[in-house]
């Protein structure tokens, strides 16, 4: 929203309960976009309880700057767990997650990502008895 107010002319109607940011600044190459993670979660879009989507996840995923995590969820199907380099591999081919030299980066990227969304087993409880443990 703040990027559309500031486009069309009324920035001075943006405020800081807004989500997001007015991109516009850093479009017109006035200044730098601050580097911000881009967070996601993936699902099997088979849902059997909407309200708990920790209970469907098959993961979820951070980019920061050059990198890549991916993070099996609770879900079926769940992902598998990658860390990738998006500059030297774009195509995803080499998954570096066992690789000693990067747990630092795994570690702080989960942190990240866990500071976005853990989800909770918890959910798995509001299960109705017919579907437990499928």
């Amino acid at each position: 929203v703040p990027t559309i107010l500031s486009a069309v002319g009324l920035s001075g109607e943006i405020t800081p309960n807004m989500k997001g940011i007015d991109l516009m600044p850093s479009a017109r190459g006035q200044q730098e976009l601050r580097d911000r993670a881009a967070r996601g979660a993936i699902y099997p879009n088979d849902a059997i309880k909407l309200d708990a989507p920790a209970m469907h996840v098959r993961g979820r995923w951070i980019r920061w700057a050059n990198y890549k995590l991916v993070v099996p969820g609770d879900g079926k199907a769940p992902l598998t767990e990658s860390l990738f380099d998006l500059r030297s591999d774009p195509n995803e081919m080499n998954n570096l997650i066992g690789n000693q030299d990067q747990s630092a980066r795994v570690a702080e990227l989960t942190n990240m990502l866990d500071e976005w969304w853990t989800p909770s087993t918890a959910a798995r409880q509001r299960l109705p008895p017919e579907d437990e443990g499928e």
